[in-house]
């Protein structure tokens, strides 16, 4: 594991890290600032703008979150979490159709990404 002095801190993988570990340490308005210099080092980052929308959503800011988790949602069409998060903002603002839209675009993602696992499970066949 590397040490903290070899850490970069300019790296928006660090930062993402720290933004991480604030948040999970409850620290909300710590982890936003770690998530914003993250996702401005390197825009095109699918974990930056997902980590800077949920501190804001749990900050109050439903408006600054929807706009990161629609910014995820283009960096990575695939990936069912930001449909999620934008699902849940969308019920919390009392916007029942984005969020039925959203949650619907969630479940078809996440059950692709199921048969998707579940293939490649298929072929990993033991060579003993």
């Amino acid at each position: 594991m590397e040490s903290l002095n070899q850490l970069d801190p300019y790296d928006p993988t660090t930062l993402v890290n720290l933004g991480r570990i604030y948040s999970y340490k409850q620290d909300h308005d710590r982890a936003e600032r770690y998530f914003e210099r993250a996702s401005r080092r390197d825009p095109a980052m699918f974990e930056a703008h997902l980590g800077l929308g949920e501190a804001l959503r749990r900050r109050g800011d439903d408006e600054g979150a929807l706009r990161e988790f629609k910014i995820a949602s283009q960096i990575e069409p695939s990936n069912p979490r930001p449909h999620y998060a934008l699902s849940q903002v969308y019920r919390k603002r009392d916007r029942r159709e984005l969020a039925a839209q959203e949650m619907a675009t969630f479940e078809r993602l996440q059950a692709h990404a199921a048969l998707e696992k579940t293939r490649a499970n298929r072929l990993l066949v033991p060579l003993d």
